[in-house]
This record gives structure tokens, C-alpha cells and sequence, in this order.
């Protein structure tokens, strides 16, 4: 059986891991095994005789240049990044086990993989990456999985089923998906949340306002608004001093984080608020809010909004510094003064 060339085989892991995970899941791993092939080509690695020979016994000095090119070329800050592309070359080598036969130790022997991992810290502290530990966002699929969820956990119950529910669950379930919407599409922040007010809720125009910034609800997200002030009514009266947006059972209890989120662990396996924040985060990067803007109204800091960014700028194509170049001289050849200078 003739050997698959090299690009071949990268290509086959690519379309593996959109069948299996979806399209986020591409964009972490794909783009990264993307860069090692890179890597490869630019050493000669990559032909069809070499590259077997080079995966099977790459060792920790072959795969720690690989990083330091990736840190280097693509102007890496976060080391949650540099953490994601040793976890995107875990995958991929166990793929190459079985597709191509092809068997490194230091991606499958306990003890070998310690080795590099030891190594891989030790590079990054040389290469001075920021340490802070920063969620990976969630995936397209989690995401769908998520909203599936939390409409269920809204609209199945009824208003009293909801005020029954304080000891089998319902309750919890019903304020964290609603809680959990809210991140979703908006990216705020749990102590921003935790303290809206009644008052920065309009269900006649159907704005709520964070932060001083007065947005819109989605239909679905204002329908099951107004069906929770039923909820809240019953709870608290108008006339109560607690004035909170979003209230527990016991009205005057502040809010625990993993209460709040609660059904999140039933989609991603824990109860931070995090994940789901930086995928609308993402979406309002993506869709060109200045980042200052995304900073204020979310209430998150410059290091999470940075390791967006830069999430953001790898799925774009847009890391490597010959590409930032070319859009860097595009802007400027379209400044309005540009044919006068």
C-alpha cells in the first residue's frame, strides 16, 4: 500500500475532527496541526519519506522548536494558547497511531509524556507566556446542547411548578438557565449580574441595560423574561427592598456562583461561568465592538478579553506576522490622506 503524502494525512485528521467535535473543534486543533505542519515543511520534514520517520521519533527537542515556532511565529501571549496547541499534537499524534501506524512514546507512555510536559513548563516561563489560567471557551456544539437545555428547564414548568420546585430541583434549574442565557448572549460578567436592579429591566421596549449600555432581549430570551417576573412577583413584593434582578427563593440570600450556573454542569462538567462568557465574548469581537466597549459592558478584565482576542485572531488566519502586515498596509492604503501624502 503506497504512503499517504503528508498533507494527505493532515487533511483526513481535519475532516476527523469536524465529523467527531464540529467546527470549533477544527479551529482549535485543526489550525494548530496546521502550524506543526508548518513547522515540519520549513525544516524538510514534510516529504514522503521523511515525515514518518520524523513523527515516530520526534522527542522532547523536536517538539518543544515546534512550540517555540508557533510562540514566536504567531506572537503567542497566553499560555492557555501554547496549551491548547500541546493538547491539539496529543490528538493528533493518537489519531496517527491508528490511521497511519505511526507511534511516538512521548504522546502514549505515562512517564515519557511527564518528560515533555516538565520540559514544555520550563519553555514557557523562558518565553515569559502570561500565566494566568484562562477557560477555553465553549464549543458550536456545546453551545447548542446548552440552549436546548436551558429552554426546556424554562418553558416545561409552569409558574407554580417553578415556586414549588425549591427541594427537587426545579427552582435552580429554572434561575440557572436563565442566568445562563443571559452570559451566553451578553458575556456578563457574575458580579455585573449579580447586581442588576428591576429597574435595568423594560419589558415594554425589551431592553435591558448593563453597565450603563441599554440592549435588546431575543424573542425567545423576552418571553422567558416575562414568564420569570411572574416568578419573582410571587417571591418578592414590589414594594420589597431587595430590588435584584434575579433573586433566589429566599430573597435576601445573595447569590452563590455555582448555584447561579448550575446547569452548567450538566452540559460541560462544571459550574463556571467562564466558558460560556468568552463564547459571547468571541461573538462580540467577531462581529467588530471596539475592545474597550466589550470590556465595560461585560465587566470582564483586559486579560480575559485579550485571550479572546487572541483566540479570535487564530481562527481569522490572521496570528502569523506576514498576514498582519498585509492587513496593517491594506488599512493605511485606504486612509483618507493616503494620495495626498
Amino acid at each position: 500500500m503506497p504512503i499517504q503524502p503528508f498533507q494527505e494525512v493532515v487533511d483526513d485528521f481535519v475532516q476527523n475532527q469536524r465529523e467527531l467535535k464540529g467546527e470549533r473543534t477544527y479551529e482549535t486543533y485543526g489550525r494548530k496541526v496546521h502550524v506543526f505542519k508548518e513547522y515540519m515543511e520549513q525544516r524538510g520534514y514534510d516529504n514522503i519519506i521523511g515525515y514518518r520517520a520524523f513523527l515516530h521519533d520526534a522527542g522532547i527537542e523536536e517538539v518543544l522548536e515546534s512550540v517555540r515556532y508557533y510562540i514566536t511565529t504567531y506572537e503567542i501571549k497566553y499560555k492557555t494558547t501554547s496549551d491548547s496547541y500541546i493538547a491539539a499534537l496529543k490528538v493528533f499524534f493518537d489519531f496517527l497511531k491508528g490511521h497511519s501506524g505511526i507511534h511516538n512514546e512521548f504522546f502514549s507512555v505515562n512517564s515519557k509524556e511527564k518528560s515533555l510536559r516538565d520540559a514544555y513548563e520550563i519553555l514557557c516561563k523562558e518565553l515569559n507566556l502570561n500565566k494566568k489560567a484562562e477557560a477555553m471557551p465553549i464549543s458550536e456544539m456545546q453551545c447548542s446542547c446548552l440552549l436546548a437545555t436551558c429552554d426546556k428547564n424554562l418553558d416545561q414548568p409552569t409558574v407554580q411548578e417553578v415556586l414549588n420546585g425549591k427541594n427537587n430541583g426545579v427552582f435552580s434549574l429554572y434561575i440557572s438557565s436563565l442566568i445562563s442565557k443571559f452570559v451566553l448572549l451578553y458575556g456578563t460578567k457574575n458580579k455585573v449580574l449579580s447586581e442588576l436592579s428591576i429597574d435595568d429591566y423594560d419589558a415594554e421596549l425589551n431592553k435591558i441595560t448593563i453597565n450603563g449600555y441599554g440592549v435588546h432581549l431575543p424573542d425567545g430570551l423576552s418571553r422567558q423574561m416575562k414568564k420569570y417576573i411572574l416568578v419573582r412577583k410571587e417571591i418578592i413584593s414590589d414594594n420589597a427592598l431587595d430590588n435584584r434582578l434575579f433573586i433566589d427563593l429566599q430573597s435576601n440570600k445573595n447569590w452563590m456562583n455555582a448555584k447561579m450556573f448550575l446547569v452548567l454542569e450538566q452540559v460541560i462538567g462544571n459550574k463556571k461561568a467562564t466558558s460560556i462568557a468568552k463564547y459571547a465574548l468571541m461573538q462580540l469581537l467577531k462581529n467588530n465592538v471596539p475592545f474597550n466597549l466589550v470590556m465595560e459592558f461585560t465587566g470582564y478584565s483586559q486579560d480575559v478579553c485579550g485571550h479572546c482576542q487572541e483566540l479570535l485572531d487564530e481562527e481569522r488566519g490572521i496570528f502569523h506576522v506576514d498576514e498582519k502586515n498585509r492587513k496593517l498596509d491594506s488599512a493605511l492604503r485606504q486612509s483618507i490622506i493616503f494620495d495626498r501624502l
